[in-house]
């Protein structure tokens, strides 16, 4: 501020709004009957391994995008991982908007990817179900010429500067599109990539029990940082 000759000078008012970030375990448990391994050893186990980590990266993805689904009440629940879709109203972390009835949806995914702060052009992650990246491609150059269809990274460009398309079977019915810089949502705990693996057996079933687990959360960082189209 500019002093005036003979006033008092005010203080700068810097409201703080803390976010605590905590672990939570995830895991995924699968058990087999003996009988069923020794039949077909390799490829069952193989598979299991495979679909454990496949799994857990899948519930953290949704986690972080919509939430996990289950019930707040739930033993299961996934709470330590905040869900950019559960800011149901635009807020300092997220834009919020519904997509427009009779308009273009990639107009309504453009105005997402603008309201993000993102003054150092730092890479733009957007979700949208593969149905809708095939309007969002949709080219037609007159009422008489035959579309055509724009390759992803074109798609991409018309979305904003430094942005990737990503197609997901996450959003349904309810989202359009959810945009996020990446680099400002935190992740803290393990690496979801190495999960840690357990294996027993109970010899009186005979069944064989593999468990894959890792310590994560996460949150949203970065003022305005994600958006929302919903549907």
């Amino acid at each position: 501020k500019g002093h005036t000759k003979g006033q008092t000078k005010a203080s700068q008012s810097l409201p703080m709004s803390a976010k605590l970030l905590e672990a939570q375990f995830i895991y995924k448990i699968q058990d087999i009957d003996n009988q069923t391994i020794w039949e077909n050893d390799e490829e069952l186990i193989n598979y299991v391994l495979g679909e454990l980590v496949d799994q857990i990266l899948y519930e953290i993805k949704r986690a972080i995008l919509v939430g996990d689904g289950r019930a707040a009440n739930s033993n299961y629940k996934i709470n330590k991982i905040e869900a950019i879709a559960s800011h149901a109203t635009t807020d300092a972390w997220v834009t919020v908007t519904t997509a427009t009835a009779n308009g273009f949806l990639v107009d309504d995914i453009r105005a997402a990817v603008d309201s993000l702060l993102n003054e150092n052009g730092k890479e733009v992650l957007v979700f949208v179900s593969k149905d809708d990246l095939r309007t969002l491609s949709r080219f037609v150059s007159s009422d008489t010429a035959s579309p055509v269809y724009m390759s992803k990274e074109d798609t991409a460009i018309q979305l904003g500067e430094n942005v990737t398309i990503v197609t997901t079977d996450l959003l349904g019915a309810t989202y359009k599109a959810i945009a996020m810089i990446p680099e400002e949502y935190y992740m803290v705990g393990e690496n979801v990539l190495t999960p840690r693996l357990a294996q027993w057996e109970d010899y009186m079933k005979n069944i064989t029990y593999w468990r894959y687990e890792c310590a994560v959360g996460g949150g949203i960082n970065g003022l305005k940082s994600a958006a929302v189209v919903k549907a």
